[in-house]
This record gives structure tokens, sequence and C-alpha cells, in this order.
């Protein structure tokens, strides 16, 4: 069945489902990558005691889990930010896909209604900056 083929609304809930999917893959994505640096940090962070001949001390215990916990709290607020990004992009997104059948309904219950002069992303007006 070809794309054309499909209800309006049908082509609606297929995008709704395509980008779905695609958040959902991302978020995945974002998920086993923050395990693969977690792992790659506590294996940098604990490879200079492999295959020596040691001895710890409570000193060096503490400081290799200061760097563990620092190595953590690092990827964490990447993962976080990396995150908060990619959130604040698909809203853009569905705000700027979204926005005109928003302004025809707006302007079906009243035709005197004005702009809030926002772009399609939904962002402030670039000249309401200054």
């Amino acid at each position: 069945m070809a794309r054309n083929d499909l209800s309006k609304s049908a082509r609606e809930r297929l995008d709704k489902q395509r980008i779905d999917q695609r958040y959902r893959t991302f978020r995945t994505l974002i998920r086993a990558g923050s395990v693969v640096l977690c792992i790659w940090f506590v294996g940098n962070a604990i490879s200079d005691l492999a295959g020596k001949d040691t001895n710890i001390v409570v000193g060096l215990l503490l400081s290799v889990f200061a760097d563990l916990k620092f190595a953590a709290s690092i990827a964490l607020a990447g993962t976080a930010t990396g995150w908060a990004i990619v959130e604040r992009w698909l809203r853009h997104n569905k705000v700027e896909y979204l926005q005109e059948r928003i302004r025809q309904l707006e302007r079906n219950i009243d035709t005197r209604r004005s702009t809030s002069n926002l772009t399609t992303r939904g962002q402030t007006n670039p000249s309401d900056r200054d």
C-alpha cells in the first residue's frame, strides 16, 4: 500500500509512529552509549593497576574510587546534556510540524486573532531578543 493511498489521519498516525520509533531508537542508542562510556571510564581508571604487583593502601583505594565517581559523574552529566539537546530538537521539530494546523484551527475559532510572532519552531522572534 502506497503512502499516498492513506487518508490524512492515517498518514499523520504513520508519521507519528515513525517519529516515535526514531525517538525510541535514539534513546536506546544513548543508553547503550552511556553504558559503554561508563565501562570505558572504569577500565581507564583501573588500568594502571592491572598486571602489576602493587601494595594497595587505603589512600590508593580512595583515589581510585574518587576517580571512578568523577568519571561516572562526568559521563552522567554528558549523557543528560545530550538527552536534553535531543529532546529540545525533537520538541522544536514537532512544533514546526504542527504549527500550521494549530494556526488554522485558531483562525476558525477567531478570525481576528493576532499572531504571537513566534518562529515556526516555537522560538522567540529574533527581533524581540534585542
